[in-house]
């Protein structure tokens, strides 16, 4: 689905952020980029749909080079829930939900119905929040009308930039459970940003561990968990790696 090889990013005149970097992120994965600020996971991210170009290297998705694809089209074709969720605020809920089906071209009625049919998903029923203001809606209720953006343009892909980072811990639980589910049902290929690893070890099916622009571990959550060696993974499992440890082996048990 989309793959970056040896790939070099550096923005002009500064350093390289990414240096022979190579990922591929297979269709239908729920893959999780995780490290510390300033380690290249979101750098990974903006490779992926066109929003920078590599200074050396290839990136391609469905196959293909980006540099041969036409970037609003990359982009459109792509679900996208920025940090925040970046809800236009003169907009109202169904507004921003249909903004990618109008922009493709779908006639009024099919954006209503796809915008219907996102906030149904999401769990925020069209009567009661279809005619709301961003600034009418709570934290979770802002992040879920987020994902419905995301969804509504019938994308197979979706990519996620820390998106619950701002939220409550219970409401941030609950969120990564219901939208995770609903993203694996749908049958997306997810590629998701965070620096927190249990969000990470509980959302992935595969978490991508990264560092000063490189991978420092790679595999299913359960490789990452049990098998972490690097000081720099260590660290990042911290304090709660036992709990963590018990989650993987039962979430193991449980899919086995």
């Amino acid at each position: 689905m989309f793959a970056l090889e040896s790939v070099t990013f550096a923005h002009p005149g500064g350093r390289s952020l990414l240096k022979d970097f190579s990922l591929a992120v297979p269709a239908r994965q729920f893959c999780v980029l995780v490290g510390a600020s300033g380690s290249g996971k979101t750098t990974v991210l903006r490779l992926m749909n066109g929003m920078l170009r590599p200074s050396a290297g290839r990136v391609r998705a469905g196959g293909r080079d980006t540099a041969e694809q036409d970037p609003i089209a990359l982009r459109r074709g792509i679900g996208y829930v920025p940090q925040g969720g970046s809800l236009f605020p003169h907009l109202t809920v169904a507004e921003n939900v249909e903004l990618v089906p109008r922009l493709c071209g779908a006639a009024p009625a099919e954006r209503a119905r796809a915008a219907a049919e996102a906030l149904a998903a999401v769990r925020l029923p069209e009567a009661e929040f279809a005619a709301r203001y961003p600034d009418q809606l709570s934290g979770g209720q802002r992040q879920r009308a987020a994902v419905a953006r995301a969804l509504a343009g019938g994308a197979p892909v979706v990519m996620m930039d820390e998106p619950f980072g701002a939220l409550d811990n219970a409401l941030r639980e609950e969120l990564q459970d219901e939208l995770g589910a609903l993203l694996r049902r749908l049958g997306k290929t997810v590629v998701f940003v965070t620096h927190d690893i249990h969000e990470a070890v509980h959302l992935g099916d595969r978490l991508v561990v990264m560092s000063e622009g490189r991978i420092l571990a790679d595999g299913t959550p359960a490789d990452v968990v049990l098998e972490a060696a690097d000081p720099f993974v260590v660290r990042l499992l911290g304090r709660r790696r036992a709990d963590l440890e018990r989650f993987v082996r039962g979430k193991g048990d449980a899919d086995g």
